[in-house]
């Protein structure tokens, strides 16, 4: 009896001293990365390379003939102050460059800015894939020349025209200050 006794309180003494351990909340220390904060904040951004073009497509669906736009869609990815994958809050703008009139060797402009809201939990929910680890979101309402980059057998031929994603964040620091979160894509189909 005694040994089971002395068994079960080394077990109970084993798990309370690991609650102490360098990865969980108590084994914070005040020169940790926002101590008194959320310290998983994300700390970069990607423009993950799940990133692509859907191009416009036209279906027959009962009879009837659906057109679809071309849409991109745009895969996200944090990451916190220690490498690892992180969700994030706050505003997000997504920028689309593409050349004037969809010629290829034209200068590149701003075509599109998207505005989204992640400090918005339930939409920051919805774009949230988590089997990839990433926020998915599919962009519309693109220049015409996108929807028009289609052969007749309705395969992209995006071609030598490039396409670039621009996405920029600001994200909340402990202090209260911001940081400034930018990456780059460029979409080849």
């Amino acid at each position: 009896m005694r040994t089971l006794l002395t068994a079960i309180t080394l077990a109970a003494l084993a798990t309370l001293s690991g609650c102490r351990a360098p990865g969980s909340a108590d084994g914070l220390r005040t020169h940790n990365v926002n101590v008194g904060g959320w310290p998983f904040v994300p700390t970069a951004m990607r423009v993950y390379p799940l990133t692509h073009l859907d191009p416009a497509t036209t279906e027959t669906v009962g009879g009837k003939e659906t057109k679809r736009e071309a849409r991109i869609v745009v895969h996200l990815e944090f990451k916190d102050a220690w490498g690892d994958g992180s969700k994030a809050v706050g505003p997000l703008v997504l920028l689309v460059y593409g050349p004037q009139d969809g010629k290829p060797g034209a200068a590149s402009v701003q075509q599109r800015r998207y505005d989204i809201d992640l400090s918005d939990l339930r939409r920051n929910a919805e774009l949230f894939d988590p089997a990839t680890r990433t926020y998915r979101v599919p962009l519309a309402g693109l220049p015409e020349w996108l929807n028009t980059l289609t052969n007749a057998e309705g395969k992209d031929s995006l071609g030598s025209v490039r396409v670039t994603v621009r996405a920029e964040m600001k994200s909340p620091r402990a202090d209260g200050s911001q940081a400034m979160l930018v990456d780059e894509y460029v979409v080849t189909k």
